[in-house]
């Protein structure tokens, strides 16, 4: 039987490699004979797929996707008309044995083309290539249990070139495909699977790590594919509830309530660690910049996953720093612009976008007092950025005619800074301890401009 089923794809594969070449009537005999297959044998398959042998089961899933493939698809309508997917063994065969987990280099390297979740990969993979969009859309939001199957273990066992090719298919087939809504997107690219990729940024590969980075970037940011929806009231949040009770999924951070049009990307959001490489930390900002009503609620998340921003000389410290840097220095949304003047924007979330919730006034004054220079230097950088968004936000207010909110705003954000004393005295000590460091005097003098 498996000598019959390699000499029949062996066939079909030469006719689709060849396609050019091939007489139209060897085409027709082809066709007739995978119809037949189709009609009349699925029975056939199932049983040589419940099998669970490489010996048996590899063959046929081979033979499957040749099928798949015969003529650029002609015969996957017949195909998937008479196909269960529902199959309780399909899921099976994407699970690797203990024994291909046991020694996973040698699976990746030599082994991979003898695995059952090898095989229905490449079967699967080619079934959704080759789709129609209205049928790729159908199988996979009705069989999400084997996209599940698939990206649990790709992080695993998965070679490089099948990664590749995973994320060229997630791209090309699903993201990119013009008639696919945002929501049947985020259906099939779901948080699950967003979390099995994220996985990847660990795999030892740079290159994978740069694709892997490259298509969440794609999936959150892209103005014409991704899946972001646009949220114009993200910084009325607290003020215009009545507004937005229907509107968005509710989650809590920190013991504060906040309502996301996007919530999977939220999700997928707090996975990243970007104190550990500037990739992380940049796609972070990407993030954050595309989809505004992030900020607050992932500044609650640093607090409460981290704590406040208390000084240390370690990298996670130094990489949280600039992470709040950047975070502070985002722009402000072309919404909030376009608000009108009864719409005040919420002081919980302007306060947010100025001064992140892990830096406190004991931190900046911490770090003030720290004796290595480096420190002092971050504490003071993170004060002028804040007083730069403070200027810009303030410009804000007197454009949109809301003047009369100035004042506390002001005593809200200095109430949360170091005293001007702090400052003046830490430059006083520097002039006459370490008169060289240029830049840190340089920076403090800004900081006593911007306090002006």
């Amino acid at each position: 039987v498996t000598l019959s089923l390699n000499r029949l794809t062996a066939v079909l594969s030469k006719i689709n490699q060849n396609a050019h070449d091939c007489p139209e009537q060897l085409y027709d005999i082809c066709s007739e004979m995978v119809r037949s297959i189709v009609v009349n044998y699925t029975k056939t398959l199932y049983r040589a797929i419940n099998n669970m042998r490489g010996s048996l089961t590899n063959p046929t899933l081979r033979l499957m996707t040749e099928i798949v493939t015969l003529q650029n698809g002609k015969h996957i309508d017949e195909f998937i008309s008479h196909f269960d997917f529902s199959l309780p063994s399909l899921p099976k065969l994407l699970i690797p044995s203990k024994a291909e987990l046991a020694d996973v280099e040698l699976t990746k390297t030599k082994n991979q083309h003898l695995t059952l979740r090898y095989n229905f990969i490449k079967f699967y993979a080619a079934l959704i290539s080759h789709s129609p969009a209205i049928l790729r859309k159908d199988i996979l939001i009705d069989n999400s249990k084997l996209m599940s199957n698939w990206f649990k273990y790709i992080s695993k066992i998965d070679s490089d070139d099948v990664i590749n090719e995973a994320i060229d298919l997630l791209t090309n087939c699903i993201v990119k495909e013009p008639s696919f809504k945002k929501s049947t997107k985020c259906k099939i690219v779901n948080e699950y699977i967003l979390l099995n990729l994220h996985k990847l940024y660990y795999n030892g590969n740079a290159k994978i790590a740069s694709k892997v980075n490259a298509f969440l970037i794609l999936y959150s940011t892209d103005p014409v594919y991704g899946v972001a929806f646009e949220n114009h009231k993200s910084w009325t949040a607290d003020v215009d509830e009545s507004s937005r009770q229907n509107n968005g999924a509710q989650i809590t951070v920190h013991n504060k309530s906040f309502k996301l049009l996007n919530k999977i990307l939220y999700t997928m959001l707090t996975q990243f660690k970007p104190w550990e490489d500037d990739t992380q930390c940049t796609t972070v900002i990407k993030i954050l910049k595309h989809i505004p009503e992030f900020v607050s609620p992932y500044s609650h998340y640093l607090m409460a996953a981290h704590g406040s921003h208390e000084p240390k000389m370690t990298s996670y410290w130094f990489g949280q720093t600039l992470l709040l840097s950047k975070m502070i220095k985002l722009p402000i949304p072309q919404s909030v612009f376009e608000l009108d003047f009864d719409s005040l924007p919420s002081m919980t979330v302007v306060l947010d976008n100025i001064m992140p919730l892990p830096i406190t006034k004991a931190v900046l004054k911490k770090c003030l007092s720290n004796e290595v220079k480096l420190v002092q230097q971050m504490g003071c950088q993170l004060t002028v950025f804040i007083l730069q968004k403070l200027a810009n936000i303030l410009d804000l207010y007197t454009l949109q005619g809301w003047n009369k909110e100035k004042p506390a705003l002001l005593n809200s954000v200095f109430g949360k800074l170091p005293e001007l004393s702090d400052f003046t005295s830490l430059l006083n000590e520097t002039y006459t301890n370490n008169s060289d460091n240029k830049l840190l005097i340089l920076t403090i003098t800004k900081i006593l401009n911007l306090y002006s």
